[in-house]
């Protein structure tokens, strides 16, 4: 798993039997799966257990791994990007579909018009990568650029509001 120049993190609570009763613990996911890249290494997860969700558990996790990670807003990933980190800093990769998460949820619940359009320009660029999946970088990047790039940078042109 440490191989990989990229890796997806997340956590997930895990029950807990502790002294008759039930608390939370935390299961740490590590995914690597290149087949998107254009990668031939078979798909792979590394699960790590930890009983708190303390941003020392990614550290020490990924110690001495230095790649791209793609993971949720969590804090806790954070001190992996830091300057100064040996071998050197990771870098950090945001990820789309925990950011379209919250405003969907809003869409779908109060049927608010703001979240509605504003989950819309993040599907174009979930619409725009299946298109490009398993391609060549050069032809993934040229894509991006043309499509999904003025809508990073402005999402707001497709919000119609």
């Amino acid at each position: 798993m440490l191989a990989a120049d990229r890796l997806h993190a997340d956590d997930t609570t895990v029950p807990v039997l502790a002294k008759g009763r039930t608390v939370a613990g935390r299961l740490w996911n590590y995914v690597r799966d290149d087949h998107p890249f254009g990668g031939t290494a078979p798909p792979a997860v590394w699960f790590r257990y930890s009983r708190d969700r303390k941003g020392e558990h990614p550290v020490d996790h990924l110690s001495g791994w230095t790649g791209i990670v793609q993971s949720d807003a969590y804090a806790g990933y954070n001190a992996l990007a830091k300057p100064g980190r040996q071998p050197a800093p990771v870098v950090s990769a945001g990820c789309w579909t925990h950011r379209r998460r919250g405003l969907f949820k809003i869409a779908e619940k109060d049927k608010g018009p703001i979240a509605i359009e504003a989950v819309r320009p993040i599907d174009a660029i979930f619409e725009a990568e299946r298109v490009i999946n398993r391609a060549p970088a050069q032809h993934r990047f040229a894509v991006r650029q043309e499509s999904s790039a003025p809508m990073v940078e402005n999402p707001r042109t497709l919000i119609t509001i």
